[in-house]
């Protein structure tokens, strides 16, 4: 018995840290604020009603469905995408978020039938970036968006766009204390 529990322990290790997403881009340190770069990437999008894990859900199901149905595969990380959003006190929520699963290419892709997804690209940029482990709510999302916002200010660098999250793990299979998601600010290219 004991065995038998071992082994599965150990599959299970196995699959959560192959399960993420580092192949395509490393994550930050955890806790720590960090600068990189960030290839452009071919992407499937799904449009999110609101930032419910529900309603996150239904977009991921969606994209999914479209890669499955595209002979493709799922490939960590999942992008959540706030376009034309600056958090504050006077909007302290986003009015369009849009969910992103990376692709491996654009190659053989057919054009998505359903209602609310794209073929689209992540372009190329360079980020500040802050990661954390574990469950993930928006005041935690918020203060993260802050600390990047604050380094940024500290080091004279202005944003070069709007922030996103990256969730490295699939939240449904993932226990939440090994989840990894990362907050991003993109920058000014870095040479």
């Amino acid at each position: 018995m004991n065995r038998y529990f071992f082994t599965i322990l150990v599959t299970l290790f196995g699959f959560l840290s192959t399960s993420q997403g580092e192949d395509w881009v490393q994550t930050s340190t955890t806790g720590k604020v960090s600068i990189k770069n960030i290839p452009e990437v071919a992407v499937i999008e799904a449009e999110v009603k609101d930032l419910s894990q529900p309603e996150i859900n239904r977009a991921f199901r969606l994209a999914s469905r479209y890669i499955a149905l595209a002979k493709s595969q799922v490939r960590y990380p999942v992008v959540l995408i706030f376009p034309e959003w600056h958090p504050s006190p006077e909007t302290p929520k986003p009015s369009r978020i849009y969910l992103q699963m990376v692709l491996s290419s654009f190659t053989n892709l057919p054009d998505p039938k359903e209602k609310g997804l794209r073929l689209t690209s992540l372009p190329a940029t360079a980020v500040v970036a802050l990661s954390r482990r574990g469950a993930y709510d928006s005041e935690e999302w918020l203060e993260d968006v802050k600390t990047l916002q604050s380094h940024l200010a500290e080091i004279n660098l202005p944003s070069a766009g709007y922030p996103r999250r990256m969730l490295f793990h699939n939240t449904d299979i993932t226990p939440s204390f090994w989840q990894l998601s990362e907050v991003q600010i993109p920058i000014p290219t870095l040479n």
